[in-house]
């Protein structure tokens, strides 16, 4: 590991080629990094494999025709991507940042908890009310 001058030249060298290739460079912990991408990246791959094999699950059972039905449109497809992506990167990944994943799936479930008590009050207003603040969260992505 680089210090003093020339870790800050490595730094630079980086953030140069980083700012090249069009991205702003983000200086943070290596803590901080995992803590991050867990809740912005790696749950959505996790999300996204659980949303993929509840399809399937439903399939299987008979719920649905068939999962190549025309009633899956674009928005499961864009939700399930990334759980089209590299096994072996993922599995990777997850085992290196596993409590960072295990806490950001922890506050999920919380908020699929909410959202699933929300919509089962049957009360449009409170149904209206956490769409409007999922929606208003979204926006600010």
């Amino acid at each position: 590991v680089p210090v003093g001058e020339q870790a800050y030249r490595a730094m630079e060298r980086a953030s140069s080629f980083v700012r090249m290739v069009g991205a702003h460079p983000v200086a943070m912990t290596a803590p901080a990094h995992d803590a991050m991408v867990a809740g912005t990246s790696h749950l959505v791959r996790v999300v996204a494999g659980a949303l993929a094999q509840m399809v399937i699950d439903r399939a299987a059972r008979n719920e649905m025709e068939d999962a190549d039905t025309p009633l899956i449109g674009g928005g499961m497809r864009d939700a399930t991507r990334l759980a089209r992506g590299n096994v072996q990167m993922w599995a990777d990944i997850a085992c290196a940042n596993s409590a960072e994943i295990v806490a950001a799936l922890d506050m999920c479930e919380d908020r699929i908890a909410a959202a699933r008590a929300c919509i089962a009050s049957k009360d449009r207003s409170v149904i209206e009310h956490w769409m409007q603040a999922t929606h208003d969260a979204a926006m600010q992505l």
